[in-house]
């Protein structure tokens, strides 16, 4: 394995991709999506494939010697703050000591944090999508990209607010409504079929967003790009 290196921690593949094309907007192109491809110099991206596991992995992550700055990127989802406690003591407790971790929430700019471990000191990162502060998901980031001219995004709203039958379960869970908002918006693109990455490419996403250059500059300081 390679030493002193960097990792991303995100929930999905799609997540691990959309970064990675948002990254190379900035002329970050050392951002690899599996294991196979690591090289000197780069930086893997990992696909947890949910929160459960993503949880599991930051311990085990801390503990891995190679690694020496670590990247977590999650949905708020509905709870906040229970979202942001529940990594909180995850990342305090795999440490060797009490660290510096306010009971508040994140700050807008996204968290970094030095955890001590026995054979060295690893910079933490967190970011909650879509913005540290409200609720949601990356989807929910995506929405904060679209450019304010855009009737597509509007008009997409008012079809998913408005169907006659929603099969998805909108009452519990935010997400499945920022989704269905998403994606009918995307269905709709020049085409649709092609993976999230892309409409940065397109400009359909805003890579220059505020909140886009507020999370990639975190990126970059938390790795050390």
């Amino acid at each position: 394995m390679l030493a002193n290196r960097g990792e991303i921690l995100v929930e999905g593949k799609n997540d691990a991709y959309a970064i990675q094309t948002l990254l190379s907007e900035y002329d970050i192109n050392n951002i690899v999506l599996s294991k196979d491809r690591l090289k000197e110099g780069a930086i893997l991206a990992s696909n947890c494939e949910g929160l459960p596991k993503l949880l599991s992995e930051i311990p085990v992550k801390l503990k891995d010697a190679n690694i020496a700055r670590l990247a977590i990127i999650v949905d708020a989802d509905v709870n906040v703050l229970s979202r942001y406690h529940s990594l909180r003591d995850r990342i305090s407790k795999a440490g060797i000591s009490e660290i510096n971790m306010s009971l508040a929430l994140p700050p807008e700019n996204g968290l970094q944090v030095l955890v001590p471990m026995p054979d060295r000191d690893v910079i933490v990162g967190l970011w909650m999508m879509p913005n540290n502060l409200s609720q949601g998901n990356i989807e929910d980031f995506f929405k904060l990209l679209v450019a304010d001219n855009d009737t597509l995004w509007a008009h997409a709203e008012k079809v998913v607010n408005t169907l006659p039958e929603k099969r998805f379960d909108k009452d519990t869970s935010k997400k499945n409504t920022s989704k269905a908002i998403f994606y009918t918006w995307k269905a709709w693109q020049r085409d649709p079929g092609a993976p999230i990455g892309t409409l940065f490419k397109t400009k359909m996403l805003q890579p220059n967003a505020p909140v886009a250059q507020q999370f990639v500059s975190w990126l970059k300081t938390t790795l050390n790009l």
